[in-house]
């Protein structure tokens, strides 16, 4: 389940990360910025990581990497509008895309966190009791 739904949130990554991070409104018009300009590429790679990660069950290095990216996100969130601004335009707006992406991140993160917490909860394997634990009946 959990693999489930860090998948999906990978998927929300990948679409935030090919959506729309900005508009920008000045005297030419209104620009939209796309999120490959801003760093879409390493959100997807990161996306691609964390699917891997979570089908082979590496529940620490998904949240790693959805971290990451989410970290990623927010630093150009925050700094993007002040860019834009400072370089001539009126008015800025964080769209949709950047939103999505994050709220990917974010997803995948609890994910692994839901992850790596069913897997501490289970009993661990030491010596005689490892058979017990498979199914194997002790000898």
């Amino acid at each position: 389940m959990t693999t489930l739904l860090a998948t999906a949130g990978a998927v929300a990554m990948t679409a935030g990360a090919l959506g729309p991070w900005a508009t920008e409104r000045g005297l030419l018009g209104t620009t939209t910025l796309s999120g490959m300009d801003y760093g879409g590429v390493a959100v997807m790679l990161l996306a691609l990581l964390v699917t891997l990660l979570a089908a082979a069950d590496r529940p620490t290095l998904a949240g790693a990497c959805a971290l990451a990216a989410a970290v990623w996100i927010c630093i150009v969130m925050y700094g993007l509008p002040g860019a834009l601004l400072g370089a001539g335009a009126d008015e800025v707006s964080i769209t949709w895309g950047a939103y999505l992406a994050l709220a990917g991140c974010l997803t995948a993160l609890a994910a692994a966190i839901a992850r790596e917490r069913a897997t501490a909860a289970l009993p661990q394997a030491h010596g005689a009791d490892h058979a017990a634990v498979v199914g194997r009946p002790q000898a």
